[in-house]
C-alpha cells in the first residue's frame, strides 16, 4: 500500500475515559499489511528547537489484530 492510499485508511478513536487522572485513550486503526508498520511520535514541534519528547507521556501500548489477538511489537528507540 502506498502512502497516498494509506492516508484515507487510517482511523483514530480518542477517548477521555478518566479525566480526573488526565489520561486519554488513543486507538489507531490501520489496514492489514503484509509488511510491518513502523510508527513514530515527534520529538519537537515546528517553531521550537527544544526537544519535547512527547513519547515519555505514553503510559502503555499494545497492538491487536481485527480478531482482538495481541500482536508482538518492538520499541526501536526513544
Amino acid at each position: 500500500m502506498v502512502e497516498g492510499e494509506l492516508a484515507g485508511a487510517i482511523h483514530y478513536e480518542i477517548g477521555l475515559d478518566a479525566p480526573q487522572h488526565r489520561l486519554i485513550t488513543v486507538r489507531l486503526h490501520l489496514p492489514a499489511s503484509a509488511e510491518p508498520y513502523r510508527l513514530s511520535m515527534p520529538a519537537w514541534i515546528p517553531g521550537s528547537y527544544m526537544i519535547r519528547d512527547f513519547a515519555r507521556h505514553v503510559v502503555s501500548f499494545e497492538s491487536r489484530g481485527a480478531d482482538g489477538r495481541r500482536h508482538p511489537w518492538t520499541l526501536w528507540d526513544k
